[in-house]
C-alpha cells in the first residue's frame, strides 16, 4: 500500500475513532436525558415551564456536544487534506529534479559526442588537405621533369638542327645550282612539314591544358605556379 493509501486508511480509521467517540457522547447524552426525564417524572411538583426549560437546556447540551464534534472531524479533514497535498507536492518536485537531472546527464554526452564527431571531421578534413597537397606536389614535380625533359629535347633537337643546317650551307657552296634548287625545295617541304607538326602539337597543348582549367582552376594555377618556379630554378 503506497503512502496515498495509508492517509485514507488512517483517514477513515480516524473518522471511525471520532464517530464511535461521537455515539458514546450521543448515547451518554442520551442516558442522561433519560435520567433528567425520570426525574421530571419523579417530581411532580415541577411547572410545565420549568419542565420546557429543562428540555430546552438537555437539547442546547446536545446541540453544542454535536457541533463540538463536527467540527472537530472537519479540522481533522482539513488536516489530512493538506498532509496529502503537501506530499503531492513534494513527489512532483522530487520527479522534477529527477527529469532535469536526466535532461543535464544527456545533454552533457550529448555535446561530449557532438565535440568527438568534429574533432574527427577536422582531423579527416586535415588529412584531406595533406593529401591533396602532396598530390599537387608529385604532379608538379612530375610536369617540371616533363617540361625540363622536353626543354633538353627541344635544345639538342635545335643544336642537332643548326648543325645540319651549317653542315648543309657547307654543302650547298659546293653543289652545282640544279642540285641546290632540288635541295632548297626538299628543306622547303620539311620546314614546312615541320610547322605543321608543331601546329598540331601546339593545339593538343592547348586542348589538355583547358581541359585541365576546366577540371579544377585553382588546382592548374598552383600547379602552373610551381612548376614555372621549378622550371626558372
Amino acid at each position: 500500500m503506497d503512502r496515498h493509501g495509508q492517509a485514507q486508511s488512517d483517514f477513515l480509521s480516524g473518522a471511525m475513532e471520532k464517530r464511535h467517540d461521537f455515539i458514546g457522547g450521543l448515547a451518554q447524552a442520551c442516558r442522561d436525558l433519560i435520567q433528567v426525564r425520570s426525574k421530571v417524572s419523579r417530581v411532580e411538583a415541577f411547572t410545565q415551564v420549568e419542565r420546557a426549560e429543562l428540555v430546552a437546556a438537555c437539547s442546547q447540551q446536545l446541540d453544542r456536544l454535536t457541533r463540538s464534534r463536527e467540527g472537530k472531524t472537519a479540522a481533522r479533514l482539513h488536516r489530512v487534506r493538506e498532509v496529502a497535498e503537501a506530499r503531492e507536492r513534494l513527489r512532483t518536485a522530487a520527479c522534477e529534479a529527477g527529469c532535469r537531472a536526466k535532461l543535464q546527464d544527456q545533454a552533457g554526452a550529448f555535446a561530449v559526442a557532438w565535440k568527438a564527431k568534429q574533432d574527427s571531421q577536422l582531423r579527416a578534413l586535415q588529412e584531406r588537405a595533406r593529401r591533396s597537397c602532396l598530390t599537387l606536389e608529385a604532379k608538379g614535380l612530375d610536369q617540371a621533369r616533363q617540361k625540363l625533359s622536353e626543354a633538353m629535347a627541344e635544345a639538342e633537337r635545335q643544336e642537332q638542327a643548326d648543325a645540319a643546317e651549317r653542315s648543309w650551307q657547307q654543302g650547298m657552296a659546293r653543289m652545282p645550282s640544279a642540285v641546290l634548287e632540288e635541295t632548297s625545295r626538299t628543306k622547303a617541304q620539311d620546314d614546312l612539314r615541320g610547322a605543321v607538326e608543331e601546329a598540331e602539337v601546339l593545339c593538343k597543348l592547348e586542348a589538355a591544358a583547358a581541359d585541365r582549367a576546366e577540371d579544377g582552376p585553382n588546382e592548374a594555377e598552383e600547379a602552373n605556379g610551381f612548376l614555372g618556379y621549378h622550371v626558372f630554378w
